[in-house]
């Protein structure tokens, strides 16, 4: 005989496994970050820039040079404004052109 105790866990379960499945919604702001450092990854070659998620202000772009620290310049740069994450890449970036891959 089945009790009301074990059929609203049962119901429960079935819920909780049907959430664990389902897609995470897509936050607006790390969707456009996201967008914004495949731009920038694509422009500067030099450079692995990601997003990362940070524990108190949300989403961060990080750009790291691919070939580290072993060539002169900047290593890395992590901020949550694209406009200054261009800034300083392109500070770094040779006069007149890209970073090379």
């Amino acid at each position: 005989m089945t009790t009301e105790y074990d059929r609203q866990a049962g119901a429960l379960g079935a819920l909780r496994a049907a959430l664990e499945r389902r897609p995470a919604a897509q936050d607006p702001a790390r969707s456009a970050l996201e967008d914004e450092a495949g731009r920038l990854d694509a422009e500067f070659g030099a450079f692995d820039v990601t997003t990362t998620a940070q524990a108190r202000n949300g989403y961060a772009l990080t750009a790291r040079r691919r070939a580290g620290a072993s060539e002169p310049g900047l290593y890395a740069v992590v901020t949550a404004d694209p406009d200054e994450m261009r800034a300083a890449l392109e500070q770094d970036s040779p006069p007149g052109g890209k970073s090379p891959p």
